[in-house]
């Protein structure tokens, strides 16, 4: 199979971070690369991300919630439903204000 080769420019310690990950996921640079290149030919999208590593933390507000969640099933306070379509209803019933929840 031939091959073609494509140059570029990055900074240095990009080239080194991402070579160390991509080793860690037991992938060469060129090999993510190449994959990416060809995800980018299938699905003729680009995808960025401008999440901050501190933003992946959950939130104070997600944690207590969770937490709350928690103790309500230990509680047995919570609901279940035989299909999607009853849980859709129960939920309309409560937005209309004909179920207390």
């Amino acid at each position: 199979m031939r091959s073609a080769q494509i140059n570029f420019k990055t900074k240095p310690e990009v080239k080194e971070k991402a070579a160390k990950l991509a080793e860690q996921i037991g992938l060469s640079l060129s090999s993510l690369l190449n994959a990416y290149l060809h995800h980018f030919l299938n699905t003729k999208s680009v995808y960025f991300s401008a999440v901050d590593e501190e933003e992946l933390e959950p939130s104070d507000y997600l944690v207590a919630s969770l937490k709350e969640a928690d103790e309500a099933r230990k509680r047995g306070d919570y609901y279940t439903f035989e299909d999607s379509d009853k849980a859709v209803k129960f939920l309309e019933d409560v937005r209309t204000g004909k179920v207390k929840v």
